[in-house]
C-alpha cells in the first residue's frame, strides 16, 4: 500500500471512529444539528445502524423533524414500531408540504 493509501485509511479510521464522532458531534456549543445528523447517517453506513442509533439519541433534538426522520430510518428493519413512532413525530414537526409528503410515504412503506 502506498503512502497516499495509508493516509486515506488513517483518515477513514479517524473520522469514522466512535471517539471522533462523540467529540465532534456532541459538542456543548457551536455545532450544527444538521452536520451532526449527517455524521450520524455516515456512521450508520460505516459502522451499522445500531451504533448510529446510540449516537443519534445522544443528540436529543426534540423539535427537529430531520432528527426524527433519521431515527425512523435507522430503526427501520430493527424495530419498525419505533421507526413508525419516530416518523410520526417527524411528520408532526415538518414545516413544508413536501417534507410532510416525503415522511408520510416513509410511514406508508413500513
Amino acid at each position: 500500500m502506498g503512502q497516499l493509501q495509508h493516509r486515506i485509511a488513517d483518515l477513514n479510521q479517524q473520522y469514522y471512529s466512535p471517539s471522533y464522532f462523540s467529540t465532534t458531534c456532541i459538542c456543548p456549543k457551536g455545532y450544527s444539528p444538521i452536520a451532526a445528523l449527517n455524521r450520524t447517517y455516515a456512521l450508520s453506513k460505516a459502522n451499522g445502524k445500531a451504533e448510529a442509533i446510540i449516537e443519534a439519541e445522544k443528540l436529543d433534538l426534540p423539535d427537529n423533524h430531520f432528527y426524527f426522520t433519521l431515527l425512523g430510518e435507522l430503526y427501520k428493519g430493527i424495530d419498525n414500531k419505533k421507526a413508525k413512532q419516530n416518523l410520526e413525530k417527524a411528520l408532526a414537526f415538518a414545516k413544508t408540504q413536501t417534507d410532510k409528503q416525503t415522511i408520510q410515504k416513509k410511514i406508508d412503506k413500513l
